[in-house]
C-alpha cells in the first residue's frame, strides 16, 4: 500500500473573523492543530504564511499589501507568532 493512499485529508479551519477578536485565540489553536495534522508545521516560513492567508480567506489577502512590511519580515513575524 502506498503512503499516499493512507494519508488523511483535513479540512482547513473555518474562516478567520476579523470582527470577533475574542475568537482569535481559538482560531489560532485550530490553525496550529491543522498545521501539525497536515505536516505543514515542518514547512518553511513562506509556505506557512501562504497557508495562513489561505485559511484566513479573502479578508486576509489585503493584509500584506496594506502594510509596509517586507515579505521576509512578514514571514518571520508570522512564524514567531505561530
Amino acid at each position: 500500500m502506498s503512503r499516499a493512499s493512507t494519508r488523511a485529508s483535513f479540512d482547513v479551519p473555518d474562516s478567520f473573523n476579523f470582527k470577533r477578536p475574542n475568537e482569535w485565540p481559538k482560531w489560532k489553536r485550530r490553525f496550529i492543530q491543522y498545521l501539525i495534522a497536515t505536516g505543514l508545521d515542518k514547512e518553511d516560513g513562506s509556505r506557512l504564511v501562504g497557508t495562513l492567508l489561505y485559511c484566513m480567506r479573502e479578508d486576509a489577502e489585503d493584509v500584506p499589501a496594506s502594510t509596509d512590511i517586507k515579505e521576509n519580515s512578514l514571514t518571520a513575524r508570522v512564524c514567531a507568532v505561530l
